[in-house]
């Protein structure tokens, strides 16, 4: 279980969050949807253990994200709405120099190949990461953030700039992601998409979950 208790956090003053409590179950899809300005992308690195909030706590299995940062977040996935992969690296490259620098050993790790399969970019590999579209590049940071297995996996708008054709297949590629044990929340604006899609839809707004 993922635990938002009691959030408070402010922008330039400005009380974005007060007192926001929510729990997300795992086996489940999640979808947060709110207007502009409301705090999404806020909330969700947040959730993400990126951005600490002013008051209150973030918990995982009943431990603080902020307290425990090393211990949680090797469980933790978070793929912003922009991919952060080098552009002048090859997919397979990128995954290999993300598993050095995650010091990763080979238990840890989802075979290669099998991430590959799962998010269809077989046959892109070794393409270099700027060179694909928008709609591979979202396959592709999904799939850098399936290396290390999580057991929490969050993204930031993961459907920005992509057509209805991509967008369906990154859908589908998140309903494929669900597993028993795993909790997986994104944020969107598609709103009747995301209805069409998860199990539970997520309303932010004026700093309350509902």
């Amino acid at each position: 279980m993922l635990n938002l208790v009691d959030i408070g956090y402010a922008i330039g003053g400005y009380p974005l969050f007060q007192n926001l409590t929510a729990s997300f179950a795992p086996g489940c899809l999640h979808g947060l949807k709110g207007c502009n300005g409301t705090g999404k992308s806020t909330l969700v690195r947040i959730l993400s253990g990126l951005l600490k909030p002013e008051q209150g706590h973030v918990l995982y299995l009943k431990q603080d994200i902020y307290k425990n940062p090393f211990a949680i977040k090797s469980k933790l996935g978070f793929v912003p709405a922009t991919p952060m992969l080098y552009p002048h690296l090859t997919i397979i490259e990128n995954f290999k120099l993300i598993k050095k620098l995650r010091q990763l050993n080979t238990p840890n790790v989802l075979p290669l190949p099998l991430i590959l399969d799962q998010c269809e970019l077989m046959g892109y590999q070794k393409v270099l990461f700027g060179k694909l579209s928008d709609g591979l590049k979202k396959r592709a940071g999904i799939a850098a953030n399936l290396i290390h297995q999580p057991q929490v996996l969050i993204l930031d708008e993961p459907c920005s700039a992509l057509d209805p054709n991509q967008r369906a297949q990154l859908w589908h590629l998140l309903k494929q992601l669900i597993q028993p044990q795993r909790i997986i929340l994104f944020s969107s604006h598609h709103t009747k998409e995301m209805h069409a899609i998860v199990d539970k839809v997520w309303v932010l707004a004026q700093g309350k979950l509902c």
